[in-house]
């Protein structure tokens, strides 16, 4: 991926507005008393308070994760509505959350209760296995599915599928050298991060273009392989005007696209 944003997105200015710290629960308490339940952003997406439930079982989650990346941002107290993508604050070193010392149960409505999502589940709306054969075409123009590697300019660019420092910052992930460290040793955190970045593509291609909305599976896979190339602008450029667009390494955008579409058949 060779694009970069220098203006903020709303998500990120969602992030700078929250003022609480919300590492505990009664923190959380009060800031949900004295927050809207709803609150649309300038972009079109919607984003809804978390429950005590889903903050603490990420806490919990967070708490016990291995990765330095899971413990090193903070939940904002807000999800995106339309997925339960959670947005995320960063923090500045690792910190664990102060969980209660009885945690609180749902309530049991059913004789039979659900089966707990995976961890890792961020309700993509797209089949799992064609968001798989997505991820790998991506990833094959990208690093040749290389976890480790390190390119682009000035080797500014990480992981399998190559994301940069505006990217990451997109998805709560610093960008010190401890951080591109952590991320490159984490193949857990490259998979959730290009799966939260890819998401925020659709939903912003979603609330702008009606033509997108319209796209089968097969082809909105094939705009958000172009939009890691050309970022969430330039997709919505290609969209717009059907003129495609290269990287700085004169990579034409429309060969992410096209190894998509090859990868579903």
């Amino acid at each position: 991926m060779r694009s970069t944003w220098n203006k903020q997105t709303p998500v990120d200015q969602e992030r700078q507005a929250v003022n609480e710290i919300l590492m505990d629960l009664d923190s959380f308490r009060r800031w949900a008393a004295s927050n809207p339940k709803f609150k649309a952003l300038p972009d079109g997406l919607v984003l809804q308070q978390i429950t005590e439930e889903e903050w603490t079982a990420r806490a919990m989650a967070d708490n016990a994760s291995d990765s330095p990346i899971a413990q090193s941002s903070v939940m904002s107290g807000y999800k995106v509505a339309e997925t339960g993508q959670m947005i995320m604050q960063k923090l500045a070193k690792p910190t664990l959350y102060t969980l209660p010392e009885k945690v609180p149960e749902a309530p049991q409505t059913a004789d039979k209760m659900p089966e707990p999502a995976e961890e890792d589940d961020i309700n993509l709306p797209f089949n799992s296995t064609a968001f798989l054969r997505f991820s790998d075409a991506v990833a094959g123009i990208e690093s040749g599915g290389d976890y480790g590697a390190i390119g682009g300019y000035n080797n500014h660019y990480l992981g399998k599928y190559q994301m940069g420092k505006a990217a990451l910052k997109d998805v709560g992930i610093g960008y010190t050298k401890a951080d591109r460290e952590a991320y490159l040793a984490d193949p857990d955190a490259q998979d959730d991060a290009f799966e939260q970045f890819t998401l925020m593509n659709h939903n912003y291609l979603k609330a702008r273009s009606q033509k997108y909305r319209d796209l089968s599976e097969r082809e909105q896979l094939a705009v958000l392989g172009y939009a890691h190339n050309q970022g969430r602008g330039g997709a919505l450029r290609f969209l717009q005007t059907g003129e495609g667009q290269t990287d700085g390494f004169g990579t034409e955008a429309t060969k992410y696209a096209d190894a998509v579409r090859g990868s579903l058949g």
